[in-house]
């Protein structure tokens, strides 16, 4: 897969910029092109036949241009071939069904949680924390009441937010994240008799099943550092390695010499771009789906099969028969029979074809292969709930237990 990110300088920036003009400009033409399409559903194929001439050229202009590909990638989306293999072109009709409320292009050194690393006016702030309940749907909407923002190395921040897209990766950062806050408010006079440091369940200390004996200090000193410096040096290793996996992707390799400013702009219109798609959705979704049915008609028309199977397949879906499609399961020759209208002249062609168990034995495959809609553009999730390790509970008392006896 291509990365585009990586490929932005001060000295093409401006490229992307009048391609997403170029981007936003097609976007609004479609969606003038798809409403016109109400208007001419009188007469179906003739108006489906116009509209995607229309669309046709538009949509090869904006798939070709880098700020397409750019949003794309930035939005996290992938699609797979035919043979299943990682394709750098993203169908866009398919991109913009996939398209949700939530979708936004976040560079690699954003992340929603963060919110820009912005602080607000003290008085602003106060309302947040004196008022938890209440302002948790808050929003500042007014620019005065920003005080200021941090900005960290944009490459550092990158690395940490691929890290939360990993598991275990997750799991350490928040593990390093929570003991070095612990180890700084125990440096506070105010808290630091508040909390307990930390406590460590040991699942490999050579102390467990020594009952009543004495405790190696020596061993026991060694353990304690071991406890201590695990969360860094884990840490590092996940870092380090998430750091090499996004360079040897070319996610991190990117001139970032560029003023922040130009990002944010640059950004506002991939945003823009986003929306314009989410309004075209929402008002032309069934065209859509109208067009994908008429493009695979199109080129399956050679086929001498298809007007049946696509006859039968629109017969069978807007009357539920009893017996269901599949491998195993197939409307009888009666239940055809009693669709009104329309069935007993499709099993006429049915029979005319060879009878339902041919017809049966081939449009099974033809409608699992080409009938049902395309595989759609898969988003990425960054927000993973998955854990590394199931809690064996009986497990972690008895050794919590065998713990506390050996102190």
């Amino acid at each position: 897969m291509v990365n585009i990110l990586q490929s932005i300088t001060s000295d093409n920036f401006s490229d992307y910029q009048y391609s997403i003009d170029r981007c936003i400009n097609s976007a609004d033409s479609m969606n003038y092109i798809l409403s016109t399409y109400r208007l001419i559903k009188e007469n179906p194929d003739q108006g489906m036949n116009l509209l995607v001439g229309q669309l046709s050229g538009i949509t090869t202009n904006i798939e070709n241009e880098i700020a397409y590909k750019l949003f794309c990638e930035l939005i996290g989306a992938k699609y797979s071939d035919k043979n299943g293999e990682d394709s750098d072109l993203i169908p866009f009709f398919l991109l913009v069904q996939s398209l949700k409320k939530e979708t936004y292009p976040f560079y690699p050194w954003q992340d929603i949680e963060d919110n820009n690393f912005l602080v607000y006016e003290e008085d602003i702030e106060k309302s947040y924390y004196q008022e938890l309940d209440t302002s948790k749907n808050k929003q500042v909407q007014n620019f005065s009441f920003y005080s200021f923002q941090y900005e960290f190395d944009k490459k550092l921040i990158s690395v940490i937010n691929e890290m939360k897209k990993c598991p275990r990766s997750k799991e350490i950062l928040n593990l390093y994240k929570t003991f070095l806050l612990v180890e700084d408010l125990q440096k506070n006079d105010d808290l630091k008799n508040t909390f307990n440091k930390y406590n460590v369940v040991d699942f490999k200390s050579p102390f467990l099943d020594k009952g009543g004996l004495p405790v190696n200090q020596e061993l026991y000193e060694i353990r304690k550092n071991e406890y201590q410096n695990k969360p860094k040096e884990l840490f590092l290793k996940h870092f380090l390695e998430t750091m090499k996996n996004l360079q040897s992707k070319g996610k991190i390799n990117m001139k970032i010499e560029m003023d922040d400013v130009k990002w944010i702009v640059l950004q506002e219109k991939l945003v823009q771009f986003g929306g314009k798609l989410l309004e075209m959705l929402r008002a032309h979704k069934f065209t859509f789906r109208d067009i994908e049915l008429y493009v695979e008609s199109q080129k399956q028309k050679e086929n001498i099969s298809f007007k049946l199977f696509n006859d039968f397949w629109n017969l069978i879906a807007t009357n539920p028969v009893e017996s269901p499609i599949g491998l195993d399961d197939f409307p009888t020759a009666r239940e055809i029979s009693r669709i009104r209208p329309g069935g007993p002249g499709i099993l006429k062609r049915i029979n005319k074809y060879g009878g339902l168990t041919e017809f049966k034995k081939k449009f099974i495959p033809y409608i699992m292969g080409n009938m049902h809609m395309k595989k759609a553009v898969e988003l990425a999730n960054d927000k993973s709930s998955k854990l590394t390790a199931q809690i064996d509970i009986n497990k972690l008392i008895e050794t919590k237990e065998k713990s506390q006896k050996s102190k």
